[in-house]
């Protein structure tokens, strides 16, 4: 009995073999001349051949595969630090909002304050305008009030000042604050992007691999010959292919011999 691949075309002479009756293969005759043999050997050694470069081709795509999956790791490893810094970007933006609440409560009061001040010049301004139009206040007291105007101006100028020195932090910070969040979403978007890309090229290597897997069948097992140059093939024990045997009837243009790599192909007759 020989090994043979399922679905993989082979030239066999149909003069090679005939048989019997009861089941028995014997020859019809030999091959005809030394050329024919020749050809059939440089026929198994080139098939040979294609085996092995396909085999060195799978083993190159698994290599890349098992490339893919460490650049991908490498990759999930650095977006989940992007991830860490993304959190702690938010913590400081949650304590600048909570900064920024604080210093415009602050302008809040400031502004409450400034306008007390206003409302006591204004009343300041109305004693001062009840005493000029009495005739009751003196010079010495017009001079103190007007003093007095004076320095609430100037609190109130004071006032107006730290207001919007505050009001500058808070923009200033606001604006550097946007400057790193927009930052980081670019280097967010670029490594979606990279990570994008690597998972197409590894679907494309898959799907290549599927492929050249499933280019051929078997190996399965002569089991018995039939007349018209017809074999029934099976499983051979302890290789099953599927959780059915396999149990089928082939002709001989449907079947190739089958032969490992390190097997020496002028060692073998059709």
């Amino acid at each position: 009995m020989g090994h043979v691949n399922r679905d993989c075309p082979r030239r066999v002479s149909s003069a090679s073999a005939a048989v019997q009756q009861d089941g028995e293969l014997e020859y019809a005759q030999p091959i005809q001349s030394i050329q024919e043999l020749d050809d059939f050997r440089l026929e198994i050694t080139r098939r040979d051949q294609e085996i092995m470069a396909m085999a060195a081709k799978m083993k190159t795509l698994e290599e890349q595969h098992q490339d893919y999956q460490r650049h991908i790791a490498v990759l999930k490893e650095s977006l989940c630090a992007k991830e860490e810094h993304y959190n702690m970007l938010q913590s400081d933006v949650e304590e600048l909002r909570n900064r920024l609440q604080e210093k415009n409560r602050m302008i809040d009061n400031l502004e409450n304050l400034l306008k007390e001040k206003d409302n006591q010049v204004d009343m300041a301004r109305a004693r001062l305008s009840a005493m000029q139009a009495h005739h009751c206040s003196s010079e010495g007291a017009l001079t103190s009030l007007e003093e007095a105007i004076g320095d609430k101006e100037k609190q109130m100028q004071q006032l107006r000042d730290q207001r919007d020195r505050v009001e500058a932090e808070k923009k200033e910070e606001r604006e550097l604050h946007e400057r790193e969040l927009a930052k980081f979403k670019m280097k967010l978007h670029s490594l979606d992007s990279e990570v994008e890309k690597l998972t197409t090229r590894l679907h494309r290597a898959l799907a290549e691999k599927d492929r050249l897997e499933a280019r051929f069948k078997g190996p399965y097992v002569i089991h018995k010959c039939l007349p018209n140059d017809r074999y029934v093939i099976r499983d051979i024990d302890g290789a099953q292919q599927t959780q059915i045997p396999y149990d089928g009837v082939l002709e001989s243009d449907k079947l190739r011999k089958w032969m490992s790599q390190d097997a020496d192909p002028a060692s073998v007759c059709t």
